[in-house]
């Protein structure tokens, strides 16, 4: 028999719903559920849905450095968007000084190239499974046996993650270069 992880009870995550849980909050849920109610005998597998990617980790003040943006940095200042390699650095500047993250979107295609590319080469790049099904399956993998993943995740991804998750046999491996998910690294970042 196998146990579905669509629904956690007590976390509002529906299409119309006003509020999110964030990865850590649905995986708390599931993890509290699972410590009061969980019968090993009774399931062997979970099954986890389709919010996969691949993000890139980097250290942020690097990829501002090979921007050629330290020295000549924005104020800092939140923004909806960015257009410009100073609204980026801009808002890096605006969160870094937080000691906090955000994603926003980049609505000029040779801003987000030049971005990524920067971002690419980076002090300690690397790309690691993202969103929040990859981040629960890996979690799972420590209360069942298998773990069923049905988000795509390329071939390079999938070697990393625990050999317990098992993909779809239709589910084939995509390429990493089709959409990045950027979260700099806040090193010697301060939080109060």
């Amino acid at each position: 028999m196998a146990l579905v992880a669509m629904y956690i009870p007590g976390v509002n995550v529906g299409s119309d719903s006003k509020t999110t849980a964030s990865p850590f909050v649905v995986y708390k849920h599931l993890e509290y559920d699972l410590h009061t109610h969980y019968n090993k005998e009774k399931y062997e597998r979970m099954a986890v849905g389709y919010n996969t990617n691949v993000d890139l980790v980097v250290d942020g003040l690097s990829v501002v450095s090979l921007l050629g943006q330290l020295s000549n940095t924005p104020k800092p200042a939140n923004r909806d968007k960015i257009s410009s390699l100073d609204d980026f650095t801009s808002v890096f500047a605006h969160y870094f000084a937080e000691g906090s993250a955000a994603e926003r979107f980049v609505d000029d295609i040779q801003v987000c190239k030049t971005i990524v590319a920067a971002a690419t080469q980076g002090a300690g790049a690397r790309f690691v499974p993202g969103g929040n099904a990859a981040l629960i399956a890996k979690k799972l993998t420590h209360y069942v046996d298998r773990v069923l993943l049905a988000g795509a995740l390329p071939t390079s991804i999938q070697e990393t993650m625990p050999a317990t998750i098992q993909y779809p046999s239709n589910n084939a491996p995509v390429r990493h270069t089709t959409s990045f998910h950027s979260h700099h690294s806040l090193t010697n970042t301060k939080y109060t």
